[in-house]
């Protein structure tokens, strides 16, 4: 509990900070003493994730925030308000919190390595002129609309968002994974699916130190082919550079000569059906990384996979209240910020839920769904109370009473006959639900 509170005190330090020094303002006069709605209102508005009526969610908010004395504003007061602030608020507020997690309390590891799963998806946006020129345009025989890409560096362990990016929908995956290579941490292993399986992508990563595990397709190139139609688990091999991987790296700023090339180590797994997968990394002992551990390895990059799921369908990420590109990115970043927070909340339950699984057949965990509604309605008090400690001792028990049976080997069979439901919890132009 102590350290708990310890991280949410230099959160709200952070955001005071912010608001003193006028950071990540869009404009130098910005929240003026006549403007209707105060920089920690507006992120705290935020924060509160609004996906009712924008009417309705505002004035709920001022009734949280003022209790009986609570003003009445017009929609358009919160509307204005928000375009002052830059949404890299919450990107760097999110950093803090991640550093701070790892910093107050050790992290659950594999082999000594934290576990990233490294994956993107599409998600549709309020349709406009503004986004369409930021975003992109969906148009299939579905239908056509704004549409953007999310991407996430999850930790699978630890169920922390540790970087995360909302772009143009014609931005491939792999380039915003390009950018990533330099900056990530080099203690982590990083796990990707066979769309961010490239020459430059394997150069980048070795060249800044980075361990991977990338799943390619079995006709990647010749190595990979003569490696699958061979009777080796795994081997280790010497990857050229092509003229196409040469040209991409110039352009990246980098000159690399027609014999460069990158040592690297492909290792099949054999799924329960029979079929083979080939992994390609750069763990390259096979004393301390041995054939049979990839497969377990590689799994693991399934929590990023459960991320978007919770992300799109119960914290619905796609219904946004404002519909600029600047408002998007604020909400869309909020959303992480509150996710990475349910989270921190989250690993303070872990001694308690580890007492009460003991000796059960039947593990239990929280319910991540419930937990996340019960913390949306307290978010305010979290930032606003010099002392949260009580209201973080209630959540924690409530949290404690809602939990769910883990379900061991559970496989979920894709059905591809089946119609895909899409859009699930996407917000029509002119309708907001106002309960």
């Amino acid at each position: 509990m102590k350290t708990k509170i310890a991280i949410i005190k230099v959160l709200q330090a952070y955001l005071h900070d912010c608001i003193s020094s006028k950071r990540f303002l869009r404009s130098s006069g910005a929240f003026s003493r006549q403007a209707r709605l105060s920089y920690q209102e507006v992120v705290l508005y935020l924060l509160t994730l609004p996906k009712r009526s924008l009417a309705v969610s505002l004035d709920d908010f001022l009734e949280h925030y003022y209790g009986a004395t609570a003003p009445i504003m017009s929609k358009s007061s919160i509307s204005k308000a928000r375009y002052k602030l830059s949404h890299r608020l919450f990107i760097a507020w999110n950093q803090l919190l991640c550093n701070e997690a790892y910093a107050h309390r050790a992290p659950k590891t594999w082999k000594g390595h934290l576990l990233y799963g490294i994956d993107g998806s599409t998600g549709t946006i309020p349709d406009s002129p503004s986004t369409r020129a930021v975003f992109g345009l969906r148009k299939n025989q579905h239908d056509q609309g704004a549409l953007a890409r999310f991407l996430v560096c999850y930790d699978v362990l630890n169920h922390f968002c540790t970087r995360t990016a909302i772009v143009a929908y014609t931005t491939s995956e792999r380039a915003v994974a390009y950018k990533w290579a330099q900056r990530m941490d080099t203690s982590g292993i990083y796990i990707y699916d066979r769309g961010f399986a490239s020459f430059v992508h394997f150069w980048l990563l070795s060249r800044y130190n980075k361990s991977f595990v990338i799943r390619c397709k079995l006709g990647f190139n010749k190595e990979v082919k003569a490696f699958v139609d061979s009777n080796d688990q795994s081997r280790v091999v010497e990857l050229s550079a092509s003229h196409k991987a040469r040209k991409k790296l110039r352009e990246m700023g980098m000159n690399l000569g027609k014999t460069t090339t990158v040592t690297l180590r492909l290792v099949k797994v054999k799924l329960d059906d029979g079929s083979i997968e080939v992994l390609i990394t750069n763990l390259l002992d096979s004393e301390q990384y041995p054939d049979q551990c990839f497969k377990e390895l590689y799994f693991m990059r399934w929590g990023v996979e459960v991320f978007f799921d919770k992300f799109k369908n119960q914290m619905e990420i796609e219904i946004f209240s404002g519909r600029k590109p600047e408002a998007i990115k604020q909400e869309f970043y909020a959303s992480v910020f509150v996710y990475n927070l349910q989270s921190l909340l989250l690993a303070d339950c872990i001694p308690e839920m580890e007492k009460k699984n003991a000796g059960k057949d039947k593990p239990h965990q929280i319910n991540r769904n419930v937990s996340f509604g019960l913390l949306k309605v307290k978010i305010l008090q979290i930032f606003l109370l010099a002392d949260p400690s009580q209201v973080l001792k209630n959540l924690k028990i409530k949290f404690l009473k809602n939990t769910l049976a883990v379900v061991p080997n559970r496989h979920n069979p894709r059905n591809k006959n089946k119609k895909r439901q899409r859009d699930r919890f996407r917000q029509n132009t002119n309708f907001a639900r106002a309960a």
